[in-house]
Formats: C-alpha cells, sequence, structure tokens
C-alpha cells in the first residue's frame, strides 16, 4: 500500500456547532438545526481539506460526541457510563458499560462524500476495549461491532479505515490488540494509529498484524526508533481530540 495525503480523527467543532448541540439538550432548538450546522460544519471542513491537496476526505467525526459514540449507542449490549478522563489531557469520554454481549444494530450512517475518496476513523478493537474497563474483549468487540461497521462504511465507499489506539503504545497490550485486528475484514486497507504513545516498543510486534500501516506519534517516538527497514507503511499520527463535547 502507498499512502496518500489525508487528516484522520476527531477535529474540534465550531462554537456555532457547539451552541447548536447544547440548546438543543436545552430545548431551545430542533434537530434539524442541528443537522443544518452540521452540514455547514462539514462543507467547510471538506473545502479546506480540498484546499489542502489531500488525496483522501475525512468528516472531521462531527456528528461523535467522543472517540467512542455514536458506536456505542448503535451497539446492543452497550450502555453510556461515566465521564472518564482521557489519559493525561483535560478532555474526557463516556465509558461504556457491558450490559450484555455486545453487538452492532444498525451501522453508523457513512458520511455524503464521494465513493472511494474518503476514510473513516474508527476506535481500535483494543481502544474500544479499554473503554469498558476490559469487561469486552477487543476480540469479541472487533468481531461482532467493528467488522459489521467496516463492511458497512466499505459497502458506502470508504477507501480507508484508520483505527485509533491512544492506548497501546502507553500501557501494552499487544497479544489482545493483534488478536482484535485478525476478526476485522481485509477489503478495506486498515491503518493503526498510534497516538499519545512511543510506538518503540510494539513497533515489531506489529509486523505480522494485518493492518496496512501502522500511525506513529512522533512526539512522542524518537525517528530512530522506526527501523528503516520496516516493511509497513509508516504513518504520522497526529494527537486528535479525545471529545467534542461531554
Amino acid at each position: 500500500m502507498k499512502l496518500e495525503a489525508f487528516a484522520p480523527g476527531m477535529y474540534p467543532r465550531s462554537e456555532a456547532l457547539v451552541q447548536a448541540t447544547r440548546d438543543l439538550d436545552r430545548g431551545r432548538t430542533t434537530q434539524a438545526d442541528v443537522d443544518g450546522q452540521v452540514e455547514s460544519d462539514l462543507e467547510e471542513l471538506i473545502g479546506v481539506q480540498q484546499a489542502a491537496g489531500l488525496d483522501l476526505l475525512s468528516d472531521g467525526m462531527l456528528r461523535w460526541q467522543d472517540h467512542f459514540r455514536p458506536l456505542l449507542e448503535a451497539a446492543e449490549g452497550l450502555e453510556t457510563g461515566a465521564l472518564t478522563r482521557f489519559l493525561d489531557t483535560n478532555t474526557f469520554y463516556r465509558a461504556l458499560l457491558v450490559e450484555g454481549e455486545p453487538r452492532l444494530g444498525e451501522p453508523v450512517p457513512a458520511p455524503d462524500l464521494p465513493p472511494g475518496r474518503w476514510l473513516a476513523t474508527l476506535p481500535a478493537p483494543l481502544a474500544l476495549s479499554r473503554a469498558t474497563g476490559g469487561r469486552a474483549s477487543a476480540q469479541a468487540l472487533a468481531a461482532n461491532v467493528l467488522a459489521p461497521q467496516i463492511e458497512a462504511d466499505a459497502a458506502a465507499g470508504c477507501a480507508l479505515v484508520v483505527l485509533s489506539d491512544p492506548f497501546l503504545a502507553r500501557e501494552g497490550g499487544i497479544d489482545e490488540a493483534v488478536t482484535g485486528l485478525r476478526e476485522l475484514p481485509t477489503g478495506v486497507p486498515i491503518v493503526l494509529q498510534l497516538p499519545f504513545g512511543d510506538a518503540a516498543g510494539v513497533l515489531d510486534a506489529l509486523v505480522d498484524a494485518p493492518v496496512a500501516a501502522v500511525g506513529v506519534d512522533f512526539y512522542a517516538t524518537a525517528l530512530e526508533a522506526v527501523p528503516e527497514d520496516y516493511p509497513k507503511e509508516i504513518a504520522a499520527a497526529e494527537r486528535a481530540v479525545a471529545a467534542n463535547c461531554k
């Protein structure tokens, strides 16, 4: 796989969209008004990416409150838990409460972007498992939640899937991480993104993982830690925002 130029992850919402979602929570506006503001933000975001010459377009996860919703809300057996601090940052996500066997119901709808020109950003299997406090395994979450979502995205014209795992490089769990990745479909190339951690300790173990590329956080990882003959493509992993709102 030859990597193209792209910028995955969660983009900050505009002040107008933040205000619209707050007003919706307080009953001061309608879902239609919020949807209209999302479309306006998305149009501006796509324009910026096109002006920058990016090959693949991201929807910025503008409808995602954090890295796990709305997957959490679309899955059976999972419920919204308490606000949880995202690593050592000043952002938060809703923990995933396991109330049964996690299984995706209706996949999260694909963005309205040109087929073959867009990418999807999703949590990696291990990251989902960590968000449940380990009460659901990466393997089960990959097979029953992420795999059907990736298949739906592929059918809608997704050209690349970026799986974000901010925990692996910091906290370990490489065997569980790779076991989970092996449950995912292979019809669309997958990039495993490792933000917020030094990837040096896991790069060798990811050589045989079923991913086309590894995203490395070069703020936390020395360039010299990446072998010159590393057999997979290397992408620069950005430090994505953990949450758009609480």
